[in-house]
């Protein structure tokens, strides 16, 4: 029997079903495709909001540094741009959206090549540490040789014991304080001085290191035309130096010239009893520290002074600081003594710092049986002497930058002729000042600038770090900003909150 076809009805039964996986499929996609960018968005979104956050607390946390510096008297001259730091920690400082807190921390750099030479100077400009009450030698002794012979002081003047007047006045143009009497007077104090106030004022001073100076040779006089150049390093010979700065050296016209750098003079006691190893400038002329531009030294001509080398401190109009290489610190011995006398003729240029100070001088406590000795007794045991009669006072003696000798002692003889000025401060255990001057002479003492209504400006760099989600953020943290600022005072007198303010640079890291 033959085989019956049935041929199948055509329709779309089967179209919808296709038709609808299609629609599905295509769906699917767009939704898939819909979300892929959603989570983008949102992940961009809260990377946004999130760089948004740290952009917001890095911009107030600089706005915030900034406004304390307006508020402080930071210009260069102090340890720390927020006081005894320069970190200003800025803990849950910003708030979050979704009520989480960021914490700041900001540091601050100062640039002095865009400043106006920050100078840092000693609180007082003659103070005495030596806290004991012995009747003598006391704190500051100032000896006047008949009435109306007086010592004159660029600033404050503080003794951690006592002041005495004997046949002197002590004139200051700052306060004169003692922590101790001021007794026995025969003089006049101008300002009253404040007496018994029980202020003793502390000295913290690190000497520079001394290790791994070169041990140094003099030259003889005599093995140069007239002028000799000594480099930094260890100096034991105080006979041999002291030959260099005699009237029998190229007839008292000799030079000596001590090229910057540290210079220790470890001298040893010379007599019995014991005594100091004195490097005794009688005549010549000793330069410390990189001559000023113009300045040159031929033999048998005396160079002027002051200003042969680059002081660290204002001199006058169209100062320029120095670089810290150009100057020198003397370190004294603890056997050892600098007495500047006669004819001699000395300028010392310390080392400049914008933050801390020009120290040029600076000295060992005694030692041994010299120890013992400078213990019970006073100003011969000086570290820098200029005498202790006023016969003997030198002929021009200058110390450009501090004068710093906590633990030993200070000692200088003026008469109308000896040009001697101490611009930097001086800080002793006992000073003694020996004077047949009278009130109208200089300053022999200051640390004022010779303009102090210049106008000042001091430049900072700060970055601020943020440490997101965090209460503290005393370290790590992402450097998000940077900027640059100069506070400007006008009168040269920083003021707390009238400084001038101007953003000179505000980028940020990230």
């Amino acid at each position: 029997m033959p085989k019956r076809y049935r041929i199948r009805p055509h329709d779309d039964r089967g179209t919808s079903l296709v038709l609808a996986l299609i629609f599905i499929t295509v769906v699917s996609l767009v939704v898939m495709t819909v979300l892929a960018f959603a989570d983008t968005s949102m992940k961009s979104t809260i990377a946004l909001r999130g760089q948004e956050s740290r952009t917001m607390a890095a911009e107030g946390a600089a706005q915030a540094a900034i406004n304390a510096l307006r508020n402080g008297t930071y210009n260069g001259n102090s340890v720390g741009c927020f006081g005894a730091t320069s970190t200003l920690p800025l803990d849950n400082f910003h708030q979050r959206a979704d009520g989480s807190r960021d914490s700041a921390r900001v540091t601050c750099e100062l640039d002095p090549s865009l400043g106006s030479a920050p100078v840092v100077m000693p609180q007082h400009a003659l103070l005495t540490t030596d806290p004991t009450d012995l009747p003598l030698p006391l704190g500051q002794v100032v000896t006047g040789f008949g009435p109306g012979n007086t010592f004159r002081v660029g600033g404050a003047v503080h003794s951690n014991s006592t002041i005495s007047l004997a046949n002197g006045n002590l004139t200051a143009s700052g306060a004169i304080t003692a922590r101790r009497a001021c007794s026995p007077v025969v003089g006049v104090f101008t300002p009253a001085a404040t007496c018994n106030n029980g202020n003793q004022v502390n000295i913290t001073y690190t000497l520079p290191n001394l290790a791994g100076l070169p041990s140094r040779t003099v030259p003889a006089c005599g093995s140069t035309s007239g002028v000799y150049t000594l480099s930094p390093g260890v100096y034991t010979n105080s006979s041999g130096l002291s030959n260099l700065t005699r009237s029998t050296c190229h007839g008292g016209n000799a030079i000596v010239h001590l090229l910057p750098g540290i210079y220790y003079l470890n001298f040893s006691p010379t007599l019995i009893p014991p005594s100091l190893g004195v490097w005794g400038v009688t005549a010549g002329t000793v330069i410390a520290g990189n001559l000023r531009p113009g300045v040159t030294l031929t033999p048998g001509v005396q160079p002027p002074l002051p200003n042969a080398c680059k002081s660290p401190v204002p001199t006058g109009a169209g100062w320029v600081a120095p670089e810290p290489d150009d100057g020198v610190t003397i370190v004294m011995g603890g056997n050892g003594q600098l007495a500047v006398t006669a004819a001699g003729r000395v300028e010392i240029c310390g080392r400049y710092s914008p933050n801390a100070l020009p120290v040029a001088i600076a000295a060992q406590t005694t030692t041994g049986a010299v120890g013992a000795l400078c213990a019970a007794t006073g100003f011969p045991c000086a570290a820098l002497s200029t005498g202790l009669l006023v016969a003997n006072a030198p002929f021009a003696m200058y110390v450009q930058g501090t004068t710093m000798l906590p633990t030993r002692e200070f000692a200088v003889a003026l008469n109308p002729t000896s040009q001697q000025v101490y611009r930097g401060g001086v800080i002793a255990r006992r000073a003694g000042s020996f004077s047949t001057r009278d009130s109208a002479a200089p300053p022999v003492i200051e640390v004022l600038p010779t303009n102090p209504t210049a106008p000042r400006r001091t430049v900072v760099y700060l970055n601020v770090f943020v440490c997101s989600g965090s209460s503290t953020c005393s370290s790590g943290g992402e450097l998000e900003l940077r900027t640059k600022v100069a506070f400007n005072d006008p009168t040269g007198l920083t003021v707390a909150g009238a400084r001038q303010v101007s953003v000179l640079s505000w980028s940020l890291q990230r």
